[in-house]
């Protein structure tokens, strides 16, 4: 199954796209040539050690397909501790109170 036919021109020539992380992208172009010649993904996807699915990532967007995607997250999630639950925490701790019984006291502050 092909996504994208990459036009026959090599990676060199598009230098000025490749910006950082270039050998990653230059193998990443490899094995999308490769399959391009041979139409074989198993094939590609043993010769080069990847899975069919990072061959198909790379293939499906063109050039920009080829680039590193960014792995932070989109969204961080919000503070679950507010401030005053901490400080009830650090007066519950002066009392030498275990982590069971804070948590139940805890608990009862925000029930009641």
């Amino acid at each position: 199954m092909r996504l994208v036919c990459f036009p026959q021109t090599s990676l060199e020539n598009d230098s000025h796209k490749i910006g950082s992380g270039g050998n990653e992208i230059k193998a990443r172009f490899r094995w999308v040539t490769l399959y391009l010649e041979t139409d074989d993904a198993g094939l590609v996807c043993r010769k080069c050690g990847i899975s069919r699915p990072t061959l198909r990532r790379n293939q499906s967007d063109g050039m920009a397909g080829l680039q590193s995607k960014c792995k932070r997250p989109k969204k961080t999630p919000e503070k679950k501790v507010t401030e005053q639950v901490k400080q009830w925490i650090l007066e519950l701790r002066k009392r030498r109170l275990g982590s069971r019984r804070i948590q139940s006291e805890i608990g009862a502050a925000y029930k009641g």
